[in-house]
């Protein structure tokens, strides 16, 4: 579930807000709610929430500001604004500020339904993305090690970075080649040999054997301990 923090100085706003939707039917959690910006900041670093719901004017700072502060931290933060129809243009320098989205008030169900939903494609849409970004990383890391491209020193750094969980107790290499490969066109072999590497790596994955990645013909497979 997708973790949501709510930040508004009026408590029956933040009240209405949990009980305005199911929010577990839509893959929605609730984790914690704040009174004003500078206890939201806090939350926020504690919490790491996937959405903040936020009113833009509050006592104190105002969410642009909030807004401001934590984009100096990290352009990673997804958040919508709960603002009034006379507060429509300061609402607007949000979208200027790279904020996803606001909500008038009165909040409609239907809308905020949406909104959240649309928010909640998005970020695991970038989630998927950034999985294959390292699966891809890592394949073109050992294809690398394997050859001697890279050198051994750097395993320890490369470990930190894809969450290789290293050092294990021991390592041994498997390498598949595909019966009959060179007898085969570029484009069957190259199915048959995705085919095949996708089933040996729900296997690896699925038993925690170790880590998959592709060296020139073959599929390789790093076994981790015996």
């Amino acid at each position: 579930m997708l973790k949501v923090l709510l930040i508004d100085d009026e408590e029956f706003i933040r009240e209405g807000l949990k009980s305005i939707i199911e929010w577990e039917k839509y893959n929605f959690k609730i984790v914690g709610e704040a009174s004003d910006v500078y206890e939201g900041l806090k939350k926020i670093d504690s919490i790491k929430p996937d959405i903040i719901i936020a009113n833009i004017k509050m006592p104190y700072m105002d969410g642009l500001t909030m807004t401001k502060r934590l984009q100096k931290i990290s352009d990673d933060y997804n958040i919508i604004f709960l603002t009034t129809y006379s507060d429509f243009k300061f609402a607007r320098k949000t979208i200027e500020l790279g904020i996803y989205s606001y909500l008038l008030k009165p909040i409609d169900e239907t809308e905020l339904i949406e909104k959240l939903i649309n928010l909640k494609d998005k970020i695991l849409s970038t989630s998927r993305l950034m999985k294959n970004i390292i699966t891809m990383t890592k394949e073109k890391y050992f294809e690398n090690y394997i050859l001697g491209v890279v050198s051994k020193d750097s395993i320890d750094q490369y470990s930190k970075i894809l969450n290789l969980d290293f050092p294990w107790k021991s390592y041994q290499i498997a390498l598949f080649e595909i019966e009959e490969y060179n007898n085969r066109n570029i484009k069957n072999r190259n199915l048959v040999k995705n085919k095949i590497k996708n089933e040996i790596d729900l296997f690896i994955n699925k038993n925690q054997f170790g880590i998959i990645f592709n060296i020139e013909k073959y599929i390789g497979v790093l076994l981790k301990n015996e």
